[in-house]
Formats: structure tokens, C-alpha cells, sequence
């Protein structure tokens, strides 16, 4: 199954460097709308996800960071002569682990995180014959 590029995305963000001289938390939240192409003549509608994550600087360049994220369920139904179907797919993910800010220039850094990620994927089906 192939997503494409989020359509909307909203985020807020509250960077570390508001809440003290010295950082120490931070967190942020995000929502975007993905559409599902699975080709083969299929329509998946679209789905909203949801994703929150927080973080705990250890020094100024590095952070322990743990979030959690939820997506809609989205669904394809059909109908031919002998039958109709409705398929449904939810997800859930979990991660934590360390990030990296490193300075880039000027008011701008970069960051990379590594660490441990559950996925969560659940497939409905239900089929009907006439």
C-alpha cells in the first residue's frame, strides 16, 4: 500500500528553548489527512492521524523523546453480481528513543532520533454473497 504526501498538516510545537535558559521539556502535536492508494481498481477513503510526542533535554544537544500516534479507520467497499465486501484498516504506533539536535546555521538545527517503534495494523474484511 503506497500513502501519499499528506494533504493538510497542522501542527503545534513547543520548542524547549521557551521554557528556560537551560531546556528541559518540550512536546508537540500533529494532524494530517492521508490518502491510501492501493491500486488495482481500489478506493480507500482517506483517513485523519493523529500524533502527539513529548521530550526531555538530558543536555542541549540531546533529548529523550516518547510519542504515541492513532489514524481513523479507513475503507473500501464493493459490489458485483454475486456479492458485496467492506475491508477496514486502523493503526496505532508507540515510539521512544534518543534524539540529536545538532546547530545547522544561523536560527536553523537539524535533528535525527533513533530508537524502538510499535505499529500496531488491523484488518477487517466482511463479505456477503447474494
Amino acid at each position: 500500500m503506497k500513502i501519499l504526501v499528506p494533504v493538510i498538516s497542522l501542527a503545534a510545537c513547543f520548542p524547549a528553548a521557551v521554557f528556560a535558559q537551560q531546556p528541559v521539556l518540550g512536546g508537540a502535536g500533529h494532524m494530517a489527512f492521508v490518502t491510501n492508494d492501493a491500486g488495482s481498481g481500489s478506493d480507500f477513503d482517506g483517513s485523519f492521524h493523529f500524533e502527539g510526542s513529548g521530550l526531555l533535554k538530558l543536555s542541549p544537544n540531546l533529548a529523550v523523546e516518547a510519542g504515541v500516534g492513532a489514524s481513523t479507520a479507513t475503507e473500501d467497499s464493493g459490489e458485483d453480481n454475486q456479492g458485496s465486501y467492506k475491508i477496514e484498516v486502523n493503526s496505532n504506533d508507540v515510539f521512544a528513543g534518543l534524539r540529536l539536535d545538532v546547530p545547522l546555521f544561523g536560527n536553523f538545527d537539524g535533528y535525527g532520533r533513533g530508537g524502538l517503534l510499535y505499529y500496531h495494523s488491523e484488518i477487517t474484511f466482511h463479505e456477503d454473497f447474494f
